[in-house]
C-alpha cells in the first residue's frame, strides 16, 4: 500500500521517480497553471473561515461555469513563513487556504480517483423534522 491519501497514492503509482516525483505534484497544485491564496487578517476570529469557505465553494463554482476546474488545498499553505515572503504578505495576516485552478486533464492519475462516502444518516443528525 503506497502512503498518504489516495490522490497521492494515484500520483505515486503513474510516476518513474514515486517519491520525489508525486511530492512535486503536491507542492505545485497538482500541476495546475494558477492558483489562489486565501489569507485574513489574524484579528479576525476563527468563524470569519466559514465566510471564507462559503467564498471558496462559488469562487470554485463560478470556475465551472467556465470549463475550468478547481482544488481547495491545505497543504498549499502550510509552510506560512515561507509564502509570506514568496508573496510579500504582511505579518497581520494568515494563510487559510489555496485552490488550484486550470483546465482539467481527465488522463492525469489524480483525476481517476473515486472515494467511498458515507451515507448522509451517519454524518447528519435531524432534528424537528418528523
Amino acid at each position: 500500500m503506497l502512503p498518504g491519501h489516495p490522490v497521492v497514492q494515484a500520483v505515486y503509482s503513474q510516476t518513474s521517480h514515486r517519491k520525489g516525483k508525486a511530492l512535486r505534484f503536491r507542492k505545485a497544485f497538482f500541476g495546475a497553471p494558477a492558483a489562489f491564496i486565501i489569507y485574513m487578517d489574524k484579528d479576525l476570529r476563527e468563524l470569519s473561515k466559514f465566510d471564507i469557505g462559503c467564498f471558496t465553494q462559488n469562487e470554485c463554482l463560478a470556475a465551472m461555469e467556465y470549463g475550468l476546474e478547481t482544488c481547495v488545498e491545505i497543504q498549499a499553505v502550510m509552510y506560512q513563513e515561507g509564502l509570506r515572503k514568496y508573496l510579500d504578505v504582511p505579518e497581520n495576516k494568515t494563510f487559510v487556504m489555496g485552490i488550484a485552478i486550470g483546465y482539467p486533464d481527465e488522463d492525469f492519475p489524480a483525476n481517476k480517483v473515486r472515494s467511498d462516502r458515507a451515507e448522509l444518516d451517519q454524518i447528519v443528525s435531524w432534528y424537528g423534522f418528523d
